[in-house]
């Protein structure tokens, strides 16, 4: 299942917290999340837009104490373990604001890492747009704009399962 891909991407980071933020407690993919080790957070106004979601990884990561968020999209299935490796290697837990977004040469997005000094703004997000403003000050890890693909519809996923198979 597409959800599960990025736990699955995730693994062997190594993490000290893991959550994944849903819309609802008994989403298909749950049980492998679980199992991968992963909280399930639900957040109850995700009709909102992604900007609820943010703020629930946000509180999340506050009440863990943790000293940075890794914000990573379950819909984009081809960003590689080598990005993620290296914007978890690029972050600077000396450097309180320590913010590193993933660029693909027209856009700023996630994945993303932020360091704790940037909950409290992520915890105040709402909308459709996320955490955008706030990239758009990050640093930046160049990303080829193919890894970055967004799957939101039956017709990309389709779209998607084509590049996979090459066809």
């Amino acid at each position: 299942m597409l959800g599960l891909h990025i736990s699955e991407a995730l693994a062997p980071l190594g993490r000290a917290h893991s959550a994944v933020i849903t819309s609802e407690n008994d989403h298909p993919c749950a049980q492998g999340w679980q199992a991968a080790g992963f909280d399930i957070c639900v957040n109850e106004i995700a009709e909102e837009g992604l900007g609820t979601s943010v703020a629930c990884a946000a509180r999340f990561a506050a009440d863990k104490a943790a000293d940075a968020l890794l914000i990573c999209l379950a819909d984009m299935p081809f960003v590689p373990l080598a990005h993620l490796q290296n914007l978890v290697s690029q972050f600077d837990p000396e450097n309180s604001h320590t913010m590193i977004a993933s660029d693909n040469g027209a856009r700023r997005s996630p994945p993303a890492i932020f360091a704790a000094s940037h909950f409290k703004e992520l915890e105040k997000l709402k909308g459709a747009a996320g955490a955008r403003d706030l990239l758009a000050a990050a640093d930046t890890i160049k990303i080829a704009p193919e890894y970055l693909f967004d799957i939101d519809t039956r017709e990309q996923l389709v779209r998607a399962k084509a590049q996979l198979i090459g066809g």
